[in-house]
Parts: structure tokens; C-alpha cells; sequence
């Protein structure tokens, strides 16, 4: 009985021992107000090739794909050490959609995709204006994006939808996150 309480003893310091040395071998490198910008024109939505006319009916879309560089991650000690990243966690991620038009507009259909990257963010329906708070699947989608772009260097975002704006309005996309980084010191 006393081998048993021994060895359950010593099991039990080697497993807190191993979190600890775990925990001395890496750091957590927080990134607050990443931001990411996308600006468009909108234009008439096509419909099997061809454009409709702007209608009460119809919407107007918008499609941009920009390419974001490592250097947008604005973290000098990210970036050094990006080969050496174990861990990205999104904190929190705001969308915001702005338009150069009056009114009370929505935005429909909106997507965010990146090249290489499985998945995307995908909004239903939005008011233009409000603040969009993604959930945390989105969340986990932009860590994805972010250790895409970590990785490859450069990265291809798409930012698309459809909205009640007229031709020709310009649309401008702030998508912001504060991100933890947890890089290996080994």
C-alpha cells in the first residue's frame, strides 16, 4: 500500500513538473488591434454573365481580394519568431462595414475567404455601421488565417457580398482582432 502511495505521488509531481517546464519554454505575445482594411466600389450584380440594371429589386455587389503581407501583423518579435509560433487564440475580432451612401443600408451575403485556408467567415445579413462580433468558430477561422499568413509570408483575402447601395458606392471593410501569440523559447 505504501509502494502504491509512493509512486501515485510521484506520478503526480512529474505531470505538475512537466506543465511547469512547458510553461518555462514559451511565452504568450499578445497583438491587440491587428487590423485588416478592404475597400470596393460596388457594382450592378450580374446574373448569368450579364449585368442587371440597379433596381428597387435588384443589389448592388462588391468583391476585393486583397494580398496581406506578414508586416501587417505589426509585431516585430511575431514576426521574428514566426517559425517558432505554437499557438494563435483570437481574443476578439470585430467587423465593421462602412459605406460612402445615406441611409440605412444592409449588406447581405457577406464572406470573408483566404487562399489555402479551409473555410470562411460567412454573415447572412448586416447592418451597415454596426459592429459585427464574430463567433467563435470565425474566431478559430481567422487564427487559421493568421498561421496561413505566418507561414506563406503573403496571403490572399477575398471580401465579398451584396448590398442595397447603389453602383458605385464605395464599401470599406475594417476587420480588427486582438491575437495571443504563444511562441516556443526552445
Amino acid at each position: 500500500m505504501k509502494r502504491i502511495f509512493i509512486l501515485a505521488a510521484l506520478a503526480m509531481i512529474t505531470l505538475a513538473s512537466c506543465d511547469k517546464v512547458k510553461d518555462a519554454t514559451s511565452k504568450d505575445v499578445t497583438v491587440n488591434g491587428v487590423e485588416f482594411k478592404f475597400m470596393a466600389t460596388t457594382a450592378a450584380v450580374k446574373s448569368g454573365g450579364a449585368s442587371i440594371a440597379r433596381s428597387a429589386t435588384t443589389n448592388s455587389s462588391f468583391n476585393i481580394t486583397e494580398e496581406l503581407d506578414i508586416s501587417d501583423l505589426s509585431d516585430e518579435e511575431v514576426i521574428e519568431y514566426a517559425d517558432k509560433i505554437r499557438k494563435i487564440k483570437v481574443k476578439s475580432s470585430q467587423v465593421k462595414v462602412t459605406m460612402n451612401a445615406p441611409g440605412k443600408l444592409t449588406v447581405t451575403n457577406f464572406v470573408i475567404s483566404a487562399e489555402g485556408v479551409t473555410g470562411k467567415i460567412t454573415v447572412p445579413s448586416y447592418t451597415v455601421g454596426d459592429v459585427f462580433e464574430p463567433t467563435k468558430e470565425m474566431n478559430e477561422y481567422t487564427a487559421s488565417l493568421i498561421e496561413k499568413l505566418l507561414k506563406s509570408k503573403k496571403l490572399k483575402v477575398t471580401v465579398s457580398g451584396e448590398t442595397d447601395a447603389p453602383v458605385g458606392t464605395i464599401v470599406t471593410v475594417s476587420y480588427k482582432n486582438d491575437i495571443v501569440f504563444t511562441i516556443s523559447l526552445l
